[in-house]
């Protein structure tokens, strides 16, 4: 079966935005799920839609993934109605499709609530079949043995790579989509795992698209700090964090082994510096 992956355009008219300096990370993780369940059974493109035209009516795919996110809702409707109507099977997931399932059923012929991991395989199976269902929910699950993102198939460089150690997040900040789609439990990936792919990933420079970089758990972020200072050599890396970990008590040992793990720089999101404000959006 030959499948195309899509990053739909930011903005509702499509307009493309060239601030982006790193690949659509769940496009190269979602091409190497697709091997890990089913190898060697279908052939993947990936298509950043960001960078390139996707143009609906000549794509020769069987089956086209989306990952919507709210701003991108517009074009992957409008896109899969046209591939639709040719006969192309469209699935649609993200963060968007979680919080509006029934509207996005409106544009598909099958919607993902929830994560891929364990139900990705039964998915392709059904498509090749023929025989699609309406829903398919992904429970959350241990993030053992993942597989390395395909980095090999978008044609355009980036200067970024991307990896990430952990889902799910304890706060419950009513700004947040965080919680909501990936669960109020902290799952995190073994500490190896992380290093291995971040050591034989040809990048020298990535994001870490953890919504918490550090505040998490601070004992197993200085364990995974420690053990990419050992494994990892040659690489930076940069991402968000919170202000509050930085008053615990063992936060110099924790910015001294980030540091040696190659970590540049921390991005800090200021919602309001006024406390009624925060209290009201439940921020932490």
């Amino acid at each position: 079966m030959r499948i195309t992956l899509i990053s739909p355009p930011f903005g509702e008219g499509g307009q493309k935005s060239k601030g982006l300096p790193i690949a659509p990370p769940v496009l190269e993780y979602l091409a190497a799920l697709t091997e890990q369940v089913r190898p060697g059974e279908h052939s993947v493109a990936l298509v950043d839609a960001n960078l390139r035209d996707f143009d609906p009516h000549t794509s020769d795919a069987d089956l086209v993934g989306m990952t919507v996110l709210t701003p991108q809702a517009p074009w992957a409707y409008r896109t899969a109605g046209v591939l639709r109507s040719r006969g192309i099977a469209v699935v649609l997931g993200g963060i968007h499709v979680h919080a509006l399932p029934d509207e996005a059923a409106a544009h598909a012929d099958a919607i993902v609530i929830g994560e891929a991991e364990t139900i990705w395989g039964g998915v392709l199976d059904d498509a090749v079949a023929g025989a699609l269902r309406p829903r398919y929910h992904g429970p959350y699950a241990p993030l053992e043995h993942l597989p390395r993102p395909r980095t090999d198939l978008l044609p355009d460089h980036y200067q970024f790579g991307s990896f990430f150690t952990s889902r799910g997040c304890p706060h419950s900040c009513a700004f947040c989509s965080v919680h909501e789609f990936f669960g109020r439990t902290v799952r995190m990936r073994p500490v190896d795992e992380v290093v291995g792919e971040v050591a034989a990933s040809r990048k020298r420079l990535f994001w870490n698209i953890d919504d918490n970089v550090w505040g998490v758990n601070v004992a197993r972020s200085i364990e995974l700090y420690k053990a990419m200072a050992d494994g990892v050599h040659g690489k930076w890396w940069f991402g968000s964090g919170d202000l509050v970990t930085i008053g615990h008590s063992r936060a110099d040992e924790l910015l001294t082994w980030a540091r040696r793990a190659g970590m540049t720089a921390a991005m800090v999101g200021y919602e309001s510096d006024n406390p009624l404000v925060l209290e009201e959006l439940d921020a932490t």
